[in-house]
């Protein structure tokens, strides 16, 4: 891949099983108009995640997938990115990682900017008074507080949507992102 020159042109982008090198260079070597990013590689990557976050050929993006991401700067890298470049509404970003303090981390660097907090969400105001962004953690009776994965959902949102409209079923977007805590109970997922 780092001997390739030309541009990868897709809609949907997929790195599985990869290192930083080969991530990073897939990455740039991206036109615009990628709509999606699945990331998942597993062991010991260290993602390049402050290089993947200036590349502009993310700031079009509707998804963000994140899989097994072992720092809690992630929510808080994102949303700011969010907020700097004033993203559009419904903007998803999806991330889990064996690693408590992602929520808190957020919660502490956005502190001005909270409007409402509580277990599972934070929602904070950016720039734009148009548009918030929400933050959930996947929690239901799978996957509960002590559960060894923390699953997380940041979302670019209408500063007008109102708490009642939030979506409580979660295991969806968990499923999305991995099956396994559905495994061995009643609630497989089903696609």
């Amino acid at each position: 891949m780092k001997n390739f020159v030309g541009r990868i042109s897709a809609k949907n982008i997929g790195i599985d099983h990869c290192d930083n090198e080969m991530a990073d260079a897939v990455l740039q070597k991206m036109k615009n108009g990628v709509d999606a990013i699945r990331i998942h590689c597993s062991g010991d990557f260290d993602y390049n995640f402050d290089g993947i976050l200036a590349m502009s050929q993310l700031q079009s993006l509707s998804y963000w997938h994140i899989e097994n991401y072992k720092q809690t700067d992630n929510l808080y890298k994102v949303a700011q990115s969010l907020i700097d470049r004033n993203s559009k509404i419904g903007f998803t970003f999806h991330v889990y990682a064996n690693i408590d303090g992602s929520v808190e981390e957020f919660s502490k660097y956005f502190a001005e900017r909270i409007v409402s907090e509580s277990e599972k969400r934070v929602r904070i105001r950016t720039n734009n008074p148009d548009r918030h962004i929400l933050v959930e953690r996947g929690l239901d009776d799978v996957v509960g507080i002590e559960y060894y994965t923390e699953f997380y959902r940041l979302i670019r949102i209408s500063a007008e949507k109102r708490e009642a409209e939030y979506d409580d079923n979660c295991k969806e977007w968990i499923c999305n992102m991995s099956t396994a805590p559905y495994e061995f109970t009643d609630e497989d997922c089903v696609w």
